[in-house]
């Protein structure tokens, strides 16, 4: 892919590629949190909410892979947001705690409920995170790739059955029909 505007021009508008990375990220993390948590209000159960807002961010990845490679590339430790070298990228971790608090008060709300496992939310965050990058880390890097809508129900089922209560854990994503020719 190329672009009509030059190098000189993009060094001129920023001070390097740290701040190039950090414009990206900043501008991507602002549209995921906005697109995984809008028109979730109508959902009142707190655990649905959440798994809902987990499958939006693997549309959303999918539908940005070289952001997510990109991601993936950095070295980053989603759980945490740990673990980046290199150029100084504080910044983007600060955009990505953002994010994981976010997250931290979707699975309060659902342990407080009792629709999760009672365990601290911030280790229950960590392992959901980590779940979605280990996900997303093999659709993006396998031979032929399922749809988006599969890999995000397979993920909420599985994020179901680790830590819903168990009469919750029961509940399964409606299958999606998978385009033909695919696995």
């Amino acid at each position: 892919m190329s672009s009509d505007v030059s190098l000189a021009t993009v060094y001129k508008t920023f001070a390097g590629k740290g701040a190039i990375y950090d414009a990206v990220h900043g501008k991507r993390m602002t549209e995921l949190i906005e697109f995984s948590t809008g028109s979730l209000g109508a959902i009142a159960s707190p655990l649905e909410r959440l798994l809902a807002a987990i499958a939006k961010q693997v549309e959303y990845f999918a539908s940005h892979p070289n952001y997510l490679r990109m991601h993936i590339r950095d070295g980053l430790s989603w759980a945490t947001a740990s673990g980046i070298s290199g150029i100084n990228r504080e910044p983007a971790v600060e955009t990505w705690r953002a994010g994981i608090a976010m997250m931290t008060a979707g699975i309060k709300a659902a342990t407080d409920a009792g629709e999760m496992v009672p365990m601290r939310p911030e280790l229950l965050t960590q392992l959901m995170i980590a779940a979605l990058q280990v996900w997303l880390t093999s659709w993006i890097e396998a031979e032929v790739r399922e749809e988006p809508p599969v890999v995000a129900a397979e993920l909420v089922d599985f994020l179901r059955h680790a830590f819903a209560q168990p009469d919750l854990s029961s509940k399964q994503t409606p299958p999606v029909i998978k385009a033909k020719g695919r696995r």
